[in-house]
Protein backbone atom coordinates (compact mmCIF):
# COMPACT_ATOMS: atom_id res chain seq x y z
CA UNK A 1 0.00 0.00 0.00
CA UNK A 2 1.39 3.35 -1.02
CA UNK A 3 0.61 7.03 -0.49
CA UNK A 4 0.91 8.95 -3.76
CA UNK A 5 1.51 12.66 -3.34
CA UNK A 6 1.29 14.53 -6.66
CA UNK A 7 2.65 18.07 -6.56
CA UNK A 8 2.71 20.85 -9.14
CA UNK A 9 6.06 21.71 -10.69
CA UNK A 10 7.67 24.68 -8.98
CA UNK A 11 7.54 27.06 -11.95
CA UNK A 12 5.41 29.69 -13.69
CA UNK A 13 2.64 28.24 -15.87
CA UNK A 14 0.66 29.52 -18.87
CA UNK A 15 -2.88 28.16 -19.09
CA UNK A 16 -4.38 28.56 -22.60
CA UNK A 17 -5.38 26.79 -25.80
CA UNK A 18 -2.50 25.36 -27.84
CA UNK A 19 -4.21 25.86 -31.23
CA UNK A 20 -6.27 28.96 -32.12
CA UNK A 21 -7.89 30.68 -35.13
CA UNK A 22 -6.87 34.01 -36.59
CA UNK A 23 -8.95 36.80 -35.04
CA UNK A 24 -10.29 34.51 -32.26
CA UNK A 25 -10.19 35.79 -28.69
CA UNK A 26 -8.07 33.52 -26.48
CA UNK A 27 -7.97 33.50 -22.69
CA UNK A 28 -4.52 33.41 -21.06
CA UNK A 29 -3.89 33.13 -17.34
CA UNK A 30 -0.99 32.43 -15.01
CA UNK A 31 -3.05 31.31 -12.02
CA UNK A 32 -1.59 27.81 -12.02
CA UNK A 33 1.94 29.11 -11.50
CA UNK A 34 3.35 27.26 -8.51
CA UNK A 35 6.16 28.97 -6.64
CA UNK A 36 6.03 27.90 -2.96
CA UNK A 37 7.76 30.32 -0.62
CA UNK A 38 7.16 33.29 -2.94
CA UNK A 39 4.39 35.82 -3.45
CA UNK A 40 3.61 36.80 -7.05
CA UNK A 41 3.57 40.61 -7.30
CA UNK A 42 2.84 41.08 -11.02
CA UNK A 43 2.10 39.29 -14.32
CA UNK A 44 3.36 40.61 -17.67
CA UNK A 45 2.58 39.14 -21.10
CA UNK A 46 4.36 39.27 -24.46
CA UNK A 47 2.34 37.51 -27.19
CA UNK A 48 5.12 37.35 -29.78
CA UNK A 49 3.23 39.47 -32.35
CA UNK A 50 4.27 42.85 -30.93
CA UNK A 51 1.41 43.02 -28.43
CA UNK A 52 1.86 43.12 -24.67
CA UNK A 53 -0.41 43.11 -21.65
CA UNK A 54 -0.45 42.65 -17.87
CA UNK A 55 -2.57 40.90 -15.24
CA UNK A 56 -3.20 37.38 -14.06
CA UNK A 57 -6.03 36.93 -16.63
CA UNK A 58 -5.85 38.46 -20.13
CA UNK A 59 -7.59 38.11 -23.51
CA UNK A 60 -5.76 38.32 -26.84
CA UNK A 61 -6.38 37.62 -30.53
CA UNK A 62 -3.81 37.09 -33.30
CA UNK A 63 -4.34 38.97 -36.58
CA UNK A 64 -2.37 36.54 -38.72
CA UNK A 65 -1.64 32.84 -38.85
CA UNK A 66 1.62 31.22 -37.80
CA UNK A 67 3.42 30.11 -34.69
CA UNK A 68 3.86 32.56 -31.82
CA UNK A 69 5.93 32.29 -28.63
CA UNK A 70 3.85 33.68 -25.78
CA UNK A 71 5.95 34.75 -22.80
CA UNK A 72 4.76 35.21 -19.23
CA UNK A 73 6.97 37.23 -16.90
CA UNK A 74 6.51 37.28 -13.13
CA UNK A 75 7.91 39.47 -10.41
CA UNK A 76 7.99 37.50 -7.17
CA UNK A 77 9.02 38.24 -3.59
CA UNK A 78 10.53 35.74 -1.16
CA UNK A 79 8.40 35.18 1.96
CA UNK A 80 11.49 34.52 4.08
CA UNK A 81 13.94 37.23 2.88
CA UNK A 82 11.68 39.82 1.20
CA UNK A 83 13.97 39.88 -1.84
CA UNK A 84 12.23 40.31 -5.23
CA UNK A 85 13.32 38.85 -8.54
CA UNK A 86 11.97 38.07 -12.02
CA UNK A 87 11.10 34.68 -13.49
CA UNK A 88 9.09 33.52 -16.49
CA UNK A 89 8.09 30.87 -18.98
CA UNK A 90 7.29 30.58 -22.71
CA UNK A 91 4.63 28.64 -24.63
CA UNK A 92 4.13 28.05 -28.37
CA UNK A 93 0.70 28.88 -29.84
CA UNK A 94 -0.27 27.73 -33.36
CA UNK A 95 -2.68 30.15 -35.13
CA UNK A 96 -4.60 28.90 -38.21
CA UNK A 97 -6.84 30.64 -40.76
CA UNK A 98 -10.15 28.81 -40.30
CA UNK A 99 -11.95 25.84 -38.73
CA UNK A 100 -11.25 23.54 -41.70
CA UNK A 101 -7.54 24.23 -41.47
CA UNK A 102 -7.58 23.59 -37.73
CA UNK A 103 -9.45 20.29 -38.24
CA UNK A 104 -6.91 19.19 -40.84
CA UNK A 105 -4.02 20.24 -38.60
CA UNK A 106 -5.32 18.28 -35.63
CA UNK A 107 -6.02 15.21 -37.80
CA UNK A 108 -2.41 15.14 -38.98
CA UNK A 109 -1.06 15.07 -35.45
CA UNK A 110 -0.06 11.52 -34.41
CA UNK A 111 -2.64 9.86 -32.22
CA UNK A 112 -1.47 9.54 -28.65
CA UNK A 113 -1.25 6.00 -27.31
CA UNK A 114 -3.58 5.24 -24.44
CA UNK A 115 -0.94 3.73 -22.18
CA UNK A 116 -0.89 4.09 -18.44
CA UNK A 117 1.78 6.53 -17.26
CA UNK A 118 4.50 5.35 -14.91
CA UNK A 119 4.03 7.74 -11.99
CA UNK A 120 7.33 6.59 -10.48
CA UNK A 121 9.12 8.57 -13.21
CA UNK A 122 7.22 11.80 -12.56
CA UNK A 123 9.48 14.46 -11.11
CA UNK A 124 6.54 15.95 -9.24
CA UNK A 125 5.36 12.64 -7.72
CA UNK A 126 6.38 11.55 -4.24
CA UNK A 127 5.62 7.89 -3.47
CA UNK A 128 5.77 6.76 0.17
CA UNK A 129 5.34 3.12 1.19
CA UNK A 130 2.65 2.67 3.84
CA UNK A 131 2.50 -1.14 3.74
CA UNK A 132 4.35 -3.82 1.81
CA UNK A 133 3.24 -7.45 1.95
CA UNK A 134 6.57 -8.48 0.42
CA UNK A 135 8.52 -6.70 3.16
CA UNK A 136 6.24 -8.19 5.81
CA UNK A 137 6.71 -11.76 4.58
CA UNK A 138 10.47 -11.24 4.62
CA UNK A 139 10.19 -10.61 8.34
CA UNK A 140 9.54 -13.42 10.82
CA UNK A 141 6.03 -14.00 9.52
CA UNK A 142 3.72 -16.98 9.07
CA UNK A 143 0.40 -17.62 7.38
CA UNK A 144 -2.55 -18.23 9.68
CA UNK A 145 -6.10 -19.47 9.23
CA UNK A 146 -8.25 -17.07 11.24
CA UNK A 147 -11.73 -18.30 12.08
CA UNK A 148 -13.11 -15.06 13.42
CA UNK A 149 -12.39 -11.84 15.30
CA UNK A 150 -14.44 -10.54 18.18
CA UNK A 151 -14.42 -7.48 20.41
CA UNK A 152 -15.40 -9.74 23.29
CA UNK A 153 -13.71 -12.95 24.40
CA UNK A 154 -15.22 -16.14 22.95
CA UNK A 155 -14.98 -19.34 25.00
CA UNK A 156 -13.27 -22.16 23.13
CA UNK A 157 -16.01 -24.55 24.29
CA UNK A 158 -18.79 -22.24 23.04
CA UNK A 159 -21.23 -23.24 20.32
CA UNK A 160 -19.48 -20.87 17.92
CA UNK A 161 -16.19 -22.78 18.06
CA UNK A 162 -17.53 -26.12 19.28
CA UNK A 163 -17.70 -27.82 15.87
CA UNK A 164 -14.00 -27.30 15.09
CA UNK A 165 -12.48 -30.81 14.74
CA UNK A 166 -10.36 -32.01 17.68
CA UNK A 167 -7.27 -32.32 15.48
CA UNK A 168 -7.11 -28.52 15.42
CA UNK A 169 -5.99 -26.51 18.41
CA UNK A 170 -7.72 -23.14 18.56
CA UNK A 171 -5.31 -20.38 19.48
CA UNK A 172 -6.54 -17.10 20.91
CA UNK A 173 -4.59 -13.91 20.15
CA UNK A 174 -5.47 -10.55 21.63
CA UNK A 175 -4.73 -7.69 19.22
CA UNK A 176 -4.01 -4.61 21.32
CA UNK A 177 -4.17 -2.29 18.29
CA UNK A 178 -7.70 -3.23 17.24
CA UNK A 179 -8.67 -4.26 20.80
CA UNK A 180 -10.15 -7.50 19.54
CA UNK A 181 -9.67 -11.26 19.99
CA UNK A 182 -8.51 -13.38 17.06
CA UNK A 183 -9.09 -17.12 16.90
CA UNK A 184 -6.59 -19.16 14.88
CA UNK A 185 -6.85 -22.84 13.89
CA UNK A 186 -3.76 -23.30 11.73
CA UNK A 187 -0.36 -21.70 11.26
CA UNK A 188 1.95 -22.57 8.38
CA UNK A 189 5.18 -21.43 6.77
CA UNK A 190 3.67 -21.14 3.28
CA UNK A 191 0.39 -19.87 1.92
CA UNK A 192 -0.56 -23.09 0.13
CA UNK A 193 -0.04 -25.17 3.28
CA UNK A 194 -2.95 -23.34 4.93
CA UNK A 195 -5.41 -24.30 2.19
CA UNK A 196 -6.53 -27.72 3.56
CA UNK A 197 -7.49 -26.19 6.93
CA UNK A 198 -9.09 -23.19 5.24
CA UNK A 199 -11.17 -25.40 2.95
CA UNK A 200 -12.29 -27.58 5.84
CA UNK A 201 -13.34 -24.58 7.94
CA UNK A 202 -15.40 -23.22 5.04
CA UNK A 203 -17.12 -26.59 4.64
CA UNK A 204 -17.97 -26.52 8.36
CA UNK A 205 -19.81 -23.23 7.96
CA UNK A 206 -17.18 -20.69 9.04
CA UNK A 207 -18.01 -18.14 6.36
CA UNK A 208 -15.75 -15.44 7.82
CA UNK A 209 -12.61 -17.61 7.87
CA UNK A 210 -9.59 -15.88 6.33
CA UNK A 211 -5.94 -16.60 5.57
CA UNK A 212 -3.71 -13.80 6.81
CA UNK A 213 -0.06 -12.94 7.19
CA UNK A 214 0.90 -12.78 10.86
CA UNK A 215 4.16 -11.11 11.86
CA UNK A 216 5.70 -12.81 14.88
CA UNK A 217 6.64 -10.40 17.65
CA UNK A 218 7.36 -12.72 20.59
CA UNK A 219 11.04 -13.74 20.71
CA UNK A 220 10.22 -17.37 21.52
CA UNK A 221 7.91 -17.55 18.52
CA UNK A 222 10.55 -15.98 16.30
CA UNK A 223 13.18 -18.53 17.35
CA UNK A 224 10.74 -21.40 16.89
CA UNK A 225 9.83 -20.03 13.46
CA UNK A 226 13.50 -19.95 12.47
CA UNK A 227 13.96 -23.53 13.66
CA UNK A 228 11.14 -24.72 11.44
CA UNK A 229 12.35 -22.57 8.55
CA UNK A 230 15.85 -24.07 8.74
CA UNK A 231 14.96 -27.69 9.51
CA UNK A 232 11.53 -28.03 7.87
CA UNK A 233 8.31 -29.54 9.15
CA UNK A 234 7.90 -32.63 6.96
CA UNK A 235 7.74 -35.98 8.72
CA UNK A 236 9.82 -37.67 5.99
CA UNK A 237 12.79 -35.58 7.10
CA UNK A 238 12.67 -36.89 10.65
CA UNK A 239 11.61 -40.54 10.32
CA UNK A 240 13.04 -43.46 8.36
CA UNK A 241 11.04 -46.26 6.77
CA UNK A 242 10.78 -48.03 10.12
CA UNK A 243 9.33 -44.93 11.80
CA UNK A 244 12.53 -44.42 13.77
CA UNK A 245 14.02 -41.03 14.41
CA UNK A 246 16.69 -39.85 11.98
CA UNK A 247 19.74 -37.81 12.96
CA UNK A 248 17.90 -34.69 11.73
CA UNK A 249 15.06 -35.49 14.10
CA UNK A 250 17.36 -35.71 17.14
CA UNK A 251 18.91 -32.37 16.21
CA UNK A 252 15.52 -30.72 15.80
CA UNK A 253 14.06 -32.17 19.01
CA UNK A 254 17.13 -31.18 20.99
CA UNK A 255 16.78 -27.65 19.65
CA UNK A 256 13.18 -27.65 20.87
CA UNK A 257 14.34 -28.70 24.32
CA UNK A 258 16.92 -25.89 24.38
CA UNK A 259 14.20 -23.45 23.35
CA UNK A 260 11.97 -24.56 26.23
CA UNK A 261 14.81 -24.30 28.72
CA UNK A 262 15.50 -20.79 27.46
CA UNK A 263 11.83 -19.75 27.73
CA UNK A 264 10.37 -21.53 30.81
CA UNK A 265 6.88 -20.11 30.21
CA UNK A 266 6.72 -21.57 26.72
CA UNK A 267 4.19 -24.23 25.72
CA UNK A 268 4.72 -26.30 22.59
CA UNK A 269 2.50 -28.73 20.77
CA UNK A 270 4.37 -31.23 18.63
CA UNK A 271 2.07 -33.11 16.26
CA UNK A 272 3.09 -36.04 14.06
CA UNK A 273 0.61 -37.40 11.51
CA UNK A 274 1.03 -39.66 8.52
CA UNK A 275 -1.86 -38.34 6.44
CA UNK A 276 -1.66 -35.26 4.18
CA UNK A 277 -4.73 -33.60 5.65
CA UNK A 278 -3.03 -33.28 9.05
CA UNK A 279 0.64 -32.42 8.43
CA UNK A 280 3.24 -32.36 11.19
CA UNK A 281 3.30 -29.00 12.86
CA UNK A 282 4.70 -27.12 15.84
CA UNK A 283 2.62 -24.41 17.50
CA UNK A 284 3.49 -22.10 20.37
CA UNK A 285 1.61 -20.97 23.44
CA UNK A 286 2.52 -20.83 27.13
CA UNK A 287 2.83 -23.36 29.97
CA UNK A 288 4.33 -26.77 29.11
CA UNK A 289 4.68 -29.21 26.22
CA UNK A 290 1.99 -31.41 24.67
CA UNK A 291 2.71 -34.21 22.23
CA UNK A 292 0.31 -35.42 19.54
CA UNK A 293 0.95 -38.94 18.26
CA UNK A 294 -1.30 -40.88 15.94
CA UNK A 295 1.22 -43.51 14.84
CA UNK A 296 4.55 -45.16 15.61
CA UNK A 297 6.49 -42.17 14.34
CA UNK A 298 4.73 -39.94 16.83
CA UNK A 299 5.52 -42.37 19.62
CA UNK A 300 9.22 -42.23 18.73
CA UNK A 301 9.26 -38.45 18.94
CA UNK A 302 7.23 -38.58 22.14
CA UNK A 303 9.68 -41.01 23.70
CA UNK A 304 12.64 -38.77 23.00
CA UNK A 305 11.05 -35.59 24.27
CA UNK A 306 9.56 -37.24 27.35
CA UNK A 307 12.84 -38.76 28.45
CA UNK A 308 14.04 -37.32 31.80
CA UNK A 309 17.52 -37.09 30.23
CA UNK A 310 16.13 -34.94 27.43
CA UNK A 311 13.68 -32.56 29.10
CA UNK A 312 13.21 -31.74 32.77
CA UNK A 313 9.64 -30.58 32.51
CA UNK A 314 6.13 -32.01 32.47
CA UNK A 315 4.92 -33.66 29.28
CA UNK A 316 1.49 -34.89 28.38
CA UNK A 317 0.19 -36.74 25.36
CA UNK A 318 -3.00 -35.99 23.48
CA UNK A 319 -4.15 -38.87 21.31
CA UNK A 320 -7.30 -39.98 19.58
CA UNK A 321 -8.67 -41.40 22.85
CA UNK A 322 -8.28 -38.25 24.90
CA UNK A 323 -5.60 -37.06 27.32
CA UNK A 324 -3.42 -39.27 29.52
CA UNK A 325 -0.06 -38.64 31.23
CA UNK A 326 3.15 -40.02 29.78
CA UNK A 327 5.43 -38.90 32.62
CA UNK A 328 5.11 -37.57 36.13
CA UNK A 329 5.95 -33.92 36.58
CA UNK A 330 9.44 -33.79 38.05
CA UNK A 331 8.88 -30.43 39.70
CA UNK A 332 5.89 -31.36 41.90
CA UNK A 333 5.29 -35.09 41.31
CA UNK A 334 1.76 -34.45 40.10
CA UNK A 335 0.18 -36.06 37.09
CA UNK A 336 -1.15 -33.71 34.38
Amino acid sequence: MYTLDLRDFEQPYINSENVALKGEQIMFDGLRSYLPGYKILSYSWDFGDGSKSSGENVMHSFNKNGEFAVNLGLIVRSNSTGITHKTGISKKIVVLNDVQERTSYLAKKPASKTSLPDVRKFRNALIMTQYSAEAEVKQDAVFIVELLTSKSKVEISSSILGNVPKKYTIKEIYDSESKSYRYIVDQQMTLMATYPAFREMVSLGFKDVQIKVYVLKDMAEKELHNLIKINGAFADTYFDEGNKLTSNAFIMLDQIVKLMNKYPALKLEVAVHSDTSSPARVLSGSGSIRLFSTNAAGSAAKGHLASPLTIRRCCREVGSRGRHPIQRCISNSKQL
